[in-house]
């Protein structure tokens, strides 16, 4: 989990006027890491910060400064720990319950994002992929996580918010893939129950 533990489309709305300056910044961002996507690199994130500099030609120094400045102060910075979205809350504390680890398996660092919510503690694994060296939908991240919880990437279930990354990551990882939000679909913790084969009783 990672882009699912709050509404993406409200924060948008919640730190929009200060991301407006810095429209094309980000665009150019997101060309960069997509162009990495199905490849690896053992420097991943000085390549992509390499890519942005040199796509809206300034100095990687610039670069490097202006991403922090985007991503950690006012996209993560903005976030509260009343930002969880419900369902998220609830399906935490029925696997902290069970005994279940739970991982966030993210493209990029999410420790900002975690601490600003209020949930630095808990996982088994905390995995950016650009530190492992390769963007989902390579399986890489997920494969890394396994390392760490000491199981294999079939018993993984793989909560995501893009079937394009998240998705095709949990397929070619051969582990499940649970996208979340899901519009008609049963609320999460129901969803995850029944993956896990988990009685009511049990919940």
């Amino acid at each position: 989990m990672d882009g699912t533990l709050y509404d993406l489309p409200m924060h948008r709305l919640r730190v929009g006027c200060r991301l407006f300056r810095h429209r094309r910044f980000i665009q150019a961002w997101i060309d960069s890491v997509d162009s990495f996507r199905g490849s690896r690199e053992p420097d991943l994130q000085t390549a992509i910060v390499r890519t942005l500099a040199a796509r809206l030609e300034i100095s990687l120094e610039e670069a490097n400064d202006r991403l922090h400045h985007v991503l950690d102060d006012i996209w993560a910075g903005g976030l509260r720990p009343r930002h969880l979205r419900p369902s998220v809350a609830q399906s935490l504390q029925m696997l902290d319950r069970l005994g279940i680890p739970r991982a966030i398996a993210s493209d990029h660092d999410p420790s900002r994002k975690l601490g600003a919510m209020n949930l630095s503690e808990g996982w088994a694994y905390l995995g950016d992929a650009t530190a492992v060296g390769a963007l989902k939908p390579l399986p890489d991240i997920l494969e890394h996580a396994v390392e760490h919880m000491g199981c294999h990437t079939v018993e993984l279930v793989h909560v995501g918010d893009r079937e394009d990354t998240d998705g095709e990551s949990a397929r070619n990882a051969g582990a499940v893939f649970l996208r979340e939000p899901y519009p008609g679909a049963a609320p999460l913790p129901v969803r995850l129950r029944i993956i896990l084969g988990l009685s009511i009783d049990e919940v």
